[in-house]
């Protein structure tokens, strides 16, 4: 259970708009500049599920899962809007809800090679030219020994940290000494009025 959908609730109505009456090229462009606009963990995370989805999809005279099937089953865990929520949707207009999720998502899992490449350029500088988005990269460490923490490491490591802070809070508290011990190591050094 994500706080914020994949496609994030705040680009629901822009990748909604990027469904309308328009060129293939069009829609291209406009689905690309909503796709560059998501945080960076979202960015990176979206392009490894859709190219992994894509090539679930070229299974699917095994799976019977090609790229609608996909879309329809992955669309409402990527793309949501909190106001219809809200509102809690039932018939017709649940249902137009749900194609719209599944139009979205089956246009990046179809276009996902074109739409996650550095070479792909969508925001024009002028008429005679364009120029392309730089992606902003959130920090990624590679080694050999960078995994994935399950929930209950992770906890851990959090309970862990918040401990050795606490011990180090109280033995602050508990050191006698005069306050120029202090200083360089923290803000504000306050003097305690001797007993």
């Amino acid at each position: 259970e994500l706080p914020n959908p994949l496609l994030t609730y705040q680009l629901y109505d822009k990748f909604a708009d990027c469904m309308g009456a328009m060129t293939e090229d069009e829609r291209m462009v406009k689905v690309h500049d909503v796709v560059q606009q998501l945080p960076p963990p979202h960015y990176r995370t979206l392009e490894f599920l859709m190219k992994h989805l894509s090539r679930l999809a070229t299974h699917s005279t095994e799976t019977n899962m090609h790229i609608k099937n996909l879309a329809i089953v992955w669309a409402p865990n990527l793309l949501r809007s909190k106001e219809i929520e809200s509102v809690g949707l039932s018939g017709t207009d649940a249902f137009k809800e749900v194609r719209i999720q599944s139009v979205v998502v089956e246009f990046l899992l179809s276009n996902v090679d074109i739409l996650f490449s550095d070479s792909f350029t969508s925001v024009g500088k002028s008429n005679a030219g364009r120029c392309s988005l730089t992606r902003p990269k959130s920090f990624v460490v590679s080694s050999l020994s960078t995994r994935l923490l399950s929930l209950e490491e992770a906890q851990a490591r959090t309970q862990a940290a918040a401990h050795l802070l606490c011990s180090e809070q109280a033995a602050l508290l508990a050191l006698q000494g005069h306050a120029d011990a202090f200083h360089g190591k923290f803000h504000t050094v306050l003097d305690l009025p001797a007993d």
